[in-house]
C-alpha cells in the first residue's frame, strides 16, 4: 500500500530522506494552496515521516527538521481552519 512508502522512508540513506522530505513538502504546499477545500493528504504523510525518522542521527534530524519546521509553521498559518 501507498503508506508502505512513508513509512519505510527510514531505510533511505541521509541525502535520500532529505530530497524525499523537501519534495513531499512541496506536494503538500500545492495541496494546500486552495483555501476553501485544501487536501492534508501529503501533510499527514510528513507527521508519519517526521515520527518514523526521529531516531536518525541528529545531525541528519536537524537538517529534516529544518525543512518540515518551515512547513509546518507555514500550515499552522493557513487561513483554513481545518488545516491550522
Amino acid at each position: 500500500s501507498i503508506d508502505l512508502l512513508f513509512h519505510r522512508s527510514s531505510r533511505l540513506n541521509s541525502a535520500a530522506i532529505e530530497h524525499f522530505v523537501r519534495e513531499l513538502c512541496q506536494v503538500s504546499k500545492e495541496e494546500l494552496e486552495p483555501e476553501l477545500e485544501p487536501r492534508v493528504f501529503s501533510l499527514s504523510r510528513l507527521l508519519d515521516v517526521a515520527d518514523t525518522n526521529m531516531d536518525r542521527v541528529r545531525l541528519v534530524w536537524s537538517k529534516i527538521w529544518r525543512v518540515l519546521s518551515e512547513h509546518f509553521t507555514m500550515a499552522a498559518m493557513h487561513p483554513n481552519t481545518g488545516v491550522s
